[in-house]
């Protein structure tokens, strides 16, 4: 006897008639649903020519023009193959990628050209001819191996983008500086660099390699997104006029550019063709025990930062200087019992000067005329000037000299009184340190403060 409701092991159960139960008489049946098995060979034929064709683009790294681009006033050199093409070096050194020197003429024109037919923004499908051959040669870099533990680098303000030589200031702007190699070049630029020369920081700034003319740029098509600094399309125009493109500064250490001692790199600060240029030197590899940022010496002050280029600076505020001799400063002195103005808080006071201290004046002890008593020093953010200024005793040489310093007394990176001889290691080292506690600055930008 079979157990009941048991099923005989041959019958098989049809569930065919239930296929089409939603459709209606008048409908046809839904064919069955068939399972994917990949694309056509047709279609995976076009998508290896595809591949192909992008593969050979790149390793070309042959430029394409938008319509109504006629390629007039584009140099030969960014029509050709960026795969094969060398850095050209010139007096000792490579900057803007290697690439020769472009008739300043055909570039004003070009530039014309490009921001007319091409946004020219990191996020456009195709960026002007010039950056795609740049771009091909960013791809084709290879990372060195990098430079571990402390250096100490030398930074002096020097001319490198023109032709000629490597021409430093006169008398020099120089700082020795010991930092950790593992900075990348975004950090070095913020913690380091800019602070200890006296700089806010705040402008555009780059790195350029001169061994290849590799050069590293917040504004670059490489570092999208915030890394702009909200910088407007006009300042960013005329910075990327001066170097082209460039690599994102977080994504390279310090150590990677600066690998043995007497390699030197270049450093660009401020906007477009008024940025002040300098060289960053290693001077060695140290064993210090110190953490973060050290200023170990420097000699000079610090430019004023809207005050660029180098020869505009040299030719306005240090020829003046040492066409003075010691008659520099002869304007800002003020004598025993003389009348003189003095700004304290947010106006101007008169009084008369009953004490001082130093040969040069550095300190003043002022009488203002409400018989409140003030003590000025030179150095300090209020400022200290004659009444009624004579120029008897002085020439025509201080007196140029004396207007350039007062044309920059409170510029944007300074408090106070404008004086370019002026240099504290203190003071300069309170920058930095400053510079590193403070957390306003892009995530890139910033150290650690114990670090």
């Amino acid at each position: 006897l079979r157990a009941p409701h048991s099923r005989p092991a041959s019958m098989v159960l049809d569930y065919s008639k239930f296929a089409n139960i939603d459709v209606s008489d008048d409908d046809a049946p839904t064919p069955p649903v068939e399972r994917y098995k990949g694309p056509s060979l047709e279609a995976s034929a076009y998508a290896r020519k595809v591949v192909e064709r992008q593969r050979k683009a790149r390793q070309k790294g042959t430029a394409k023009a938008c319509v109504g681009d006629d390629w007039k006033d584009v140099d030969d050199v960014f029509k050709g193959d960026a795969s094969v093409f060398k850095p050209q070096q010139r007096h000792g050194r490579c900057v803007r990628w290697g690439l020769p020197v472009i008739d300043p003429v055909k570039a004003l024109r070009r530039r014309g050209v490009v921001r007319e037919l091409y946004a020219d923004k990191p996020k456009d499908w195709r960026p002007a001819p010039e950056r795609q051959f740049v771009n091909a040669l960013m791809r084709r870099r290879k990372k060195p191996a990098a430079t571990t533990g402390r250096i100490e680098i030398q930074v002096e303000v020097a001319a490198f983008l023109q032709e000629g030589p490597i021409q430093p200031l006169k008398p020099p702007v120089q700082r020795i500086i010991r930092c950790d190699a593992s900075y990348s070049l975004a950090q070095a630029h913020a913690c380091c660099l800019a602070p200890s020369l006296g700089f806010t920081g705040k402008q555009p700034y780059a790195f350029t390699d001169f061994k290849d003319g590799c050069t590293w740029t917040p504004l670059g098509g490489k570092a999208p997104g915030y890394y702009e600094r909200g910088t407007d399309a006009v300042e960013r125009d005329a910075h990327l006029a001066l170097v082209l493109d460039g690599l994102d500064p977080r994504a390279t250490k310090l150590g990677e550019v600066l690998r043995e001692k007497g390699d030197t790199v270049g450093y660009v600060y401020g906007r477009g063709e008024d940025a002040f240029e300098h060289t960053i030197t290693l001077v060695s590899t140290v064993d210090d025990e110190n953490k973060g940022v050290v200023v170990v010496s420097g000699v000079g002050g610090c430019p004023d930062e809207a005050g660029g280029p180098n020869s505009n600076y040299q030719a306005q505020v240090l020829d003046r200087l040492l066409a003075c001799g010691s008659q520099r400063y002869a304007g800002r002195r003020v004598g025993l019992q003389q009348r003189c103005r003095v700004f304290v808080g947010e106006e101007w006071l008169s009084g008369k000067v009953v004490a001082h201290r130093g040969s040069d004046g550095e300190a003043y002890h002022v009488l203002l005329d409400n018989d409140r008593k003030v003590a000025v020093r030179r150095d300090a953010p209020e400022l200290i000037e004659p009444e009624e200024e004579s120029d008897e005793d002085e020439d025509d040489r201080t007196r140029l000299f004396e207007d350039a310093c007062r044309a920059r007394d409170n510029a944007a990176n300074y408090e106070g009184r404008f004086e370019p001889e002026l240099f504290g290691v203190m003071a300069a080292q309170a920058r930095v340190g400053r510079a590193r506690s403070r957390g306003d600055g892009p995530r890139g930008e910033r150290v650690c403060v114990v670090c």
